[in-house]
């Protein structure tokens, strides 16, 4: 949805003129109201914590409130399977590692989405994998600046101009001359200022916030740039990138079990409500809350409800070949793997690989499975290089 539409509807929500949201978890991150009487979650939650959470939104003035979750264990290989997406494959985090090492200087300056395509990890995974190299005391942040400003004139740059008197009109005719329109947006040669004035960066963009709190201009930023310090480059690549790949894994391990824990938590032969406060170290001294669902209407067994094809009814040749086609030299078994499970992936942009005709086709299929038949199907010319295919010398 669009922002002004988003905040229209929350608003009614919130005023009590609008009864029922229906919203992905991130809604309900920043509500406060005290009198939210259901909450009914389409699907198991991530994780028990994630569960309290969500549910502590409702009934905050004291009276009863129901919270449901309407679920079965289909869709659990497919929170697993975003879980196993989120690791990086080492040849990346190696990747990383070598661009650190053979950073000239010690000041490393990166735009996180760029760095993201160039490694085929997303996002998220690579703030995490950012955060264990400055906790192992290879990289420490420094700032953020964004690298890009543009505006739309709401007034006649000569009315700016004219605003203000000596060295500050000089300033900021300055800055109007360093400014290029194109179409409807004006964009900002901060360089070129700095380089023709005697002034500073901080300097400039206050003067634009200026102007925008005045209405003369709308500005915006774009183009984040993150910049750390390198605090050492005397490591070993393969060593490090080792020791990083098992903390992704661990990683990955302790939110798989999240989910199980998940499951077990809503099969569990004992009232929900004393287990829910045992898990957070609280003791309840009645056995029953007697207002649960257990304690209602006894056990909860999450059922399949559909069955899964098996993957060897599938024709491995037809639903890979476009993809291994399309991705050429940057195949991998990952990346196939994340592919079948219509798992994004940043090379999947670049090479628009969600529009073939096979994205996801396997996306109720537990990931490990999947990656197991592939290699059991995998070509053998993609798994030996070709110069020892060429050469005739078999390892």
């Amino acid at each position: 949805m669009e922002n002004e539409k988003r905040e229209q509807i929350q608003n009614k929500f919130m005023d009590g003129t609008l009864a029922c949201i229906v919203a992905t978890i991130a809604f309900g991150m920043g509500i406060d109201k005290k009198d939210i009487r259901r909450i009914i979650h389409y699907d198991l939650p991530k994780s028990i914590e994630n569960y309290s959470q969500e549910i502590g939104r409702s009934g905050r003035d004291g009276r009863l409130a129901l919270c449901e979750v309407l679920s079965n264990r289909d869709n659990s290989h497919i929170l697993e399977n975003f879980i196993y997406g989120d690791t990086p494959e080492k040849h990346s985090i190696f990747q990383l590692l070598r661009t650190l090492k053979e950073n000239k200087g010690f000041i490393w300056e990166i735009k996180s989405l760029k760095l993201s395509n160039d490694l085929n990890i997303r996002i998220l995974p690579l703030k995490t994998l950012l955060v264990y190299l400055a906790l192992t005391k290879i990289i420490r942040p420094k700032l953020t600046y964004f690298e890009e400003y543009s505006f739309k004139y709401h007034t006649e740059p000569a009315n700016i101009i004219h605003s203000f008197e000596g060295e500050r009109r000089q300033f900021v005719t300055a800055v109007m001359n360093h400014c290029h329109t194109r179409k409807i947006w004006t964009y900002i040669d901060i360089q070129a200022i700095l380089n023709s004035y005697r002034t500073d960066r901080q300097r400039i963009l206050a003067a634009l916030e200026y102007f925008d709190e005045k209405g003369w201009i709308e500005l915006q930023s774009r183009q984040t740039m993150e910049v750390y310090d390198i605090l050492t480059q005397a490591f070993d690549i393969e060593v490090m990138a080792e020791k990083m790949y098992a903390l992704f894994k661990k990683k990955e391990g302790l939110e798989i079990q999240r989910i199980h824990n998940m499951v077990s938590f809503f099969e569990s032969d004992a009232c929900i409500s004393k287990q829910l406060a045992e898990y957070f170290g609280e003791h309840l001294e009645k056995e029953r809350c007697g207002h649960c669902s257990f304690c209602k209407s006894g056990k909860a067994v999450l059922q399949h409800t559909t069955e899964l094809k098996p993957l060897a009814h599938f024709d491995f040749k037809t639903i890979t070949g476009e993809f291994m086609q399309a991705v050429g030299e940057q195949f991998t078994e990952v990346n196939l793997t994340k592919f079948l499970c219509g798992i994004y992936t940043p090379v999947f942009s670049k090479l628009k690989i969600k529009k073939l005709p096979y994205f996801g086709i396997l996306e109720n299929h537990p990931f490990l499975e999947v990656r197991t038949w592939i290699k059991a199907n995998i070509l053998p010319e993609k798994l030996i290089p070709d110069e020892i295919l060429t050469s005739g010398i078999h390892q």
